[in-house]
């Protein structure tokens, strides 16, 4: 693959993210949610599948405060598109 064709690194050290269909035209989600939906679906895109990020650096990646993430979140699993696990033995910050 020549150098031109390869995806440019981002500050975020993430490739592109991509909001299948069934997201992105659902007029139940806002643009902030089809965005944090396409960011999970990246994260998890690893040999487990399934993303340990917290919702502070969700929150702090998106510009949202932590309580309207964790909003986005559950407007999210409400709807079947993911689903949360909590980790309590993680420290809570």
């Amino acid at each position: 693959m020549s150098e031109e064709s390869q995806t440019p690194i981002n500050p975020f050290g993430l490739p592109n993210i991509v909001i299948p269909a069934e997201v992105l035209f659902n007029d139940e989600l806002s643009w902030m949610q089809k965005a944090l939906f396409g960011l999970l679906s990246n994260l998890c895109a690893n040999e487990k599948g399934y993303c340990w990020a917290s919702n502070r650096y969700l929150s702090d990646l998106l510009g949202v405060l932590p309580r309207n993430l964790s909003k986005m979140l559950s407007r999210l699993q409400s709807l079947g598109y993911i689903h949360i696990v909590s980790d309590t033995r993680l420290p809570i910050e």
